[in-house]
């Protein structure tokens, strides 16, 4: 019985030889078809021109031609083909006429080392793209700048269609297909003035971003520092800043989340001079409850404005009979809060309800709270006493507080109309 598992096991392994010898070249044909398809739709209507170098069964290499008003940018690529797929090498040519006319605006010196990956898996039947730019300096008459160089990476799925209608978005939101991902990281940047003395300086920048189609349905972006400073001692600083959106499918509606904050921030007071030091700062503002049929309308016109279709000459009768207008707006501020450095807060929350077509006949209210400490800190302190003493807030011993409500046409401040 061994003698024949053997042998079995022998039989089969040739099978499979042979099957893998007789589907390389089909797979490898395949490639190449993919590749000039690929190739077609990238060039038409384009400015980017590609000429192949040289071409072989299972490997292409060209260039890639694009012409700017500095000259022509010229990228050299070399693609490979195999069983489960193809992979492309991207470098740029440094001694095109755009790129050394870029560096030399630039004052870049030394050129970095810059590649990108391309590949294709049939496997899992998707695009992938990484890549680097290495450390750089740009350093002139104005000013010196180190860059820690960049990286970034994508995945697109094979059925990805940027050209999906907002119906077709929908549809793909609910079969969780049509994705497509990327990322960008930055580790550094620093700028010096040469002349004022005004420095910048970035620490770990990150950007991801996923979507459905042509719709982002997510973005994250995130800077760990920020500092800007002059030779006057101003400072303005971030920390840990983020900003990002995130959209949910529910049952027949789509829910929507925004929100920007700050671990901390730091400005000039150029009311009582000094500096203005804040903690926890930020703000959560949510779309909640869309139709399927009215996120569908906000896609069409988000593509339609990104396609240049919306362009100076549209008229605001032209805004006001699009899509767009007629679709009911329920936006909540769900966070709006700082506290400063004292122990001072500031916080609101709110809504609006509205459609753009009619957005006098919309309402909106707000509740804005403060305590005196933090108006103080930011140098509005006597400007919330009097703004006590014409009624637009409310004082409970260290907090001030106000509700503004728009309806009917008619604006109130705690509770007395303006209008």
């Amino acid at each position: 019985m061994a003698g024949k598992g053997v042998m079995l096991a022998a039989v089969g392994g040739a099978v499979l030889v042979t099957a893998g010898v007789a589907a390389y070249p089909a797979m490898v044909w395949l490639g190449n078809k993919m590749y000039d398809q690929n190739v077609e739709n990238f060039t038409k209507g384009s400015p980017v021109v590609y000429n192949e170098t040289e071409k072989n069964f299972s490997s292409r290499t060209g260039t890639w031609k694009l012409d700017t008003p500095l000259g022509e940018m010229v990228f050299k690529s070399e693609t490979k083909f195999g069983m489960t797929g193809a992979e492309t090498l991207i470098v740029p040519d440094y001694e095109s006429a755009g790129f050394k006319a870029i560096f030399k605006e630039l004052s870049v010196k030394e050129y970095p080392k810059a590649e990108m990956h391309m590949g294709y898996s049939i496997t899992k039947q998707s695009f992938t793209s990484d890549g680097f730019v290495e450390p750089f300096k740009i350093s002139n008459e104005q000013v010196s700048c180190d860059f820690a160089g960049v990286k970034f990476e994508s995945a697109v799925a094979q059925n990805v269609n940027v050209n999906a209608t907002g119906a077709e978005v929908v549809k793909s939101f609910r079969s969780n297909s049509g994705k497509s991902s990327g990322n960008v990281s930055v580790p550094g940047v620093s700028c010096v003035g040469t002349s004022d003395g005004v420095s910048v300086k970035l620490e770990n920048l990150t950007f991801k971003i996923e979507s459905v189609e042509s719709y982002p349905s997510m973005y994250d972006f995130r800077v760990a520092s920020f500092q800007l400073s002059d030779d006057k001692n101003k400072k303005i600083a971030v920390k840990n800043l983020t900003f990002g959106q995130t959209a949910e499918a529910g049952s027949g509606v789509f829910n929507f989340k925004s929100a920007l904050y700050a671990d901390e921030l730091v400005f000039p007071n150029d009311m009582t001079g000094g500096s203005v030091e804040l903690g926890r700062t930020g703000m959560d503002v949510r779309m909640v409850e869309v139709k399927d049929a009215d996120f569908a309308s906000i896609v069409d016109f988000y593509r339609d404005m990104a396609l240049g279709e919306f362009a100076d000459s549209t008229s605001d009768a032209d805004i006001m009979a699009s899509p767009i207008a007629q679709v009911p707006m329920d936006i909540r501020i769900q966070e709006l809060t700082s506290k400063s450095a004292n122990g001072g807060s500031f916080d609101a929350k709110g809504s609006a309800q509205f459609v753009i077509k009619d957005i006098m006949n919309g309402r909106a209210a707000i509740d804005l709270n403060f305590t005196k400490s933090y108006a103080d800190a930011v140098g509005a302190g006597d400007i919330a006493d009097s703004g006590v003493a014409m009624g637009f807030l409310k004082k409970d011993g260290d907090k001030y507080g106000s509700n503004v409500s728009f309806e009917n046409h008619h604006l109130s401040v705690n509770g007395k109309p303006l209008f």
